[in-house]
C-alpha cells in the first residue's frame, strides 16, 4: 500500500513538472518575438512599427477575450485532449513561422498561436486544480505563477541569444522543437474527465463591476499593463534608433528586470505587511511605476535597463496583490471574477501594445512616454483614493 502511494505521488509530481515545462515554454514562445521586433522591421522595411508590433498584439488580444468563450468550449472536452492538440498546434505553427518569409504568413501563424495559447493556459490551470486541493493547490498555483513569469523572461533572453548567434528565424524553430518535447512529456498525463468550467455571461460581469473597489482595481491593473505592454513592445525600436548597431542579445538584456516579478509574486504577503495594507502597497507600487517611467527618455542603454528594473518593481508590486484583493472583495463565482480580471488585464495590454505606437510614429519617443505617464497618473489618483478609503488587514 505504501509502495503504491509513493508511485502515485511520483506520477503526480512528474505530471506537475511536465505541466510547468509547458507553461514556461508557452510563455516563452508568446514573448520571444518581443526583443526581435526592430530586427523584423529591418527585414520588412515597407511595414510600420505598429504593423510589426501585431506579432505581440495578437496573443494579448486573444487572451483578453478568451475567458468569455473558452470555458464553454472546454467544458465539452477533456483537458488532456485539448492540451495535447494545442501543444501540437503550437509546435506546428512554430515550424510555419520559421519557414515563412513574408510578414503576412508570419502574422497568420502567429494568429494561430494566439488562439492556442489561452487554451494551453486554461487547460493547465484546470488540470492543476483537479489534482490538488487546499494548501497544496495554493502552493501549486504559486509555483505556476512564478514559472510563468520566468518563462516570459527566458523567452525574451533566449530569443536574443539565438537571434544574435544564428539568426532571428531560428528562434521560432528552436521553440517549436521544444514544444515537440513538451508534447512527448505530456503523453503520460492523467486522463481527467471534462472540466466543469463556469459559463460566464455579461450580466455576471456587470454585477461584479458594481463593486467600486473591484472596478477601481481592474482599472488600475489595466492601466499598468497598458503602459507595460507599450514600453516592452516599442523599446526595441527606441534602442535601435539610439544605436543602429545594437544586437538582439543586448536588447533582450533590457528585459532582465522582468525577473523581479518572480520575487514580488512570492513575497507579496511581506510587502503587504510592510505597508500595513494591500491598497497602500498597491499605491506604493503605482507611485514607483509613475515616478520612474520618465527615466525612459534617457539615451543611455544601461540607464534604460536600470529604469526597466524600477518600472518592473512598481508594475509587479501592484500586479501581484490586486488579484487576491479582487477575489476577496466579491462574494460571487470565482470563475466569473477571475475571467473578468483576465479579460480586463489583457485588454489593457492589447491596447497598450498597439495604440501608443501611433503616437510614437507621429510624435516620437518623448511624446510616447508622456502619454503613458498621463495614463499612469490616472492610476495613481485612483490608487490614492483606494488607499484612503480601504484599510484592509493583512490576510492571515
Amino acid at each position: 500500500m505504501n509502495r503504491k502511494h509513493h508511485a502515485v505521488a511520483r506520477k503526480k509530481t512528474r505530471d506537475f513538472l511536465a505541466l510547468l515545462y509547458v507553461t514556461s515554454l508557452t510563455y516563452a514562445t508568446m514573448y520571444s518575438p518581443q526583443p526581435l521586433l526592430s530586427t523584423i522591421q529591418r527585414v520588412f522595411p515597407q511595414h510600420t512599427s505598429t504593423t510589426i508590433a501585431l506579432v505581440m498584439t495578437l496573443p494579448l488580444g486573444l487572451l483578453s477575450v478568451a475567458p468569455l468563450f473558452y470555458g464553454s468550449f472546454l467544458s465539452v472536452w477533456k483537458t488532456r485532449t485539448v492540451l495535447l492538440i494545442s501543444v501540437s498546434g503550437m509546435a506546428l505553427s512554430g515550424f510555419g513561422l520559421f519557414l515563412h518569409h513574408d510578414l503576412a504568413g508570419i502574422l497568420t501563424f502567429r494568429l494561430l498561436q494566439s488562439i492556442l495559447i489561452p487554451a494551453v493556459f486554461t487547460c493547465i490551470m484546470a488540470h492543476i486544480s483537479s489534482c490538488y486541493s487546499g494548501q497544496e493547490l495554493q502552493r501549486a498555483l504559486a509555483i505556476y505563477i512564478g514559472v510563468s513569469i520566468m518563462g516570459g523572461l527566458l523567452g525574451r533572453i533566449g530569443a536574443g541569444v539565438i537571434s544574435s548567434l544564428i539568426g532571428w528565424r531560428y528562434v521560432f524553430l528552436v521553440f517549436a522543437l521544444m514544444q515537440a518535447v513538451g508534447l512527448f512529456l505530456l503523453r503520460p498525463l492523467q486522463n481527467t474527465q471534462q472540466s466543469r468550467f463556469t459559463r460566464v455571461c455579461i450580466p455576471e460581469f456587470l454585477a461584479i463591476l458594481k463593486k467600486p473597489i473591484v472596478a477601481q482595481l481592474l482599472f488600475i491593473d489595466a492601466c499598468g499593463f497598458f503602459v507595460f505592454a507599450a514600453v516592452a513592445n516599442y523599446l526595441p525600436f527606441r534602442l535601435s534608433a539610439i544605436n543602429t548597431n545594437i544586437s538582439d542579445w543586448i536588447i533582450s538584456l533590457m528585459y532582465v528586470g522582468y525577473g523581479i516579478g518572480v520575487f514580488l509574486a512570492f513575497g507579496s504577503r511581506r510587502t503587504i505587511a510592510l505597508m500595513r495594507g494591500e491598497t497602500r502597497a498597491i499605491f506604493l507600487g503605482v507611485c514607483i511605476y509613475f515616478c520612474t517611467l520618465p527615466g525612459f527618455c534617457t539615451e543611455s542603454l544601461w540607464g534604460t535597463a536600470l529604469i526597466m528594473c524600477c518600472v518592473c518593481i512598481g508594475q509587479f508590486m501592484e500586479h501581484s496583490i490586486s488579484p487576491g484583493l479582487i477575489n476577496r472583495s466579491v462574494d460571487m463565482d470565482k470563475g466569473a471574477v477571475n475571467g473578468l480580471y483576465l479579460s480586463v488585464y489583457y485588454l489593457g495590454g492589447t491596447l497598450g501594445s498597439f495604440v501608443p505606437g501611433l503616437i510614437y510614429r507621429q510624435w516620437g519617443w518623448n511624446a510616447f512616454i508622456g502619454v503613458l505617464a498621463c495614463v499612469l497618473f490616472v492610476a495613481v489618483v485612483i490608487s490614492a483614493k483606494l488607499a484612503r478609503t480601504h484599510s484592509e488587514k493583512v490576510p492571515a
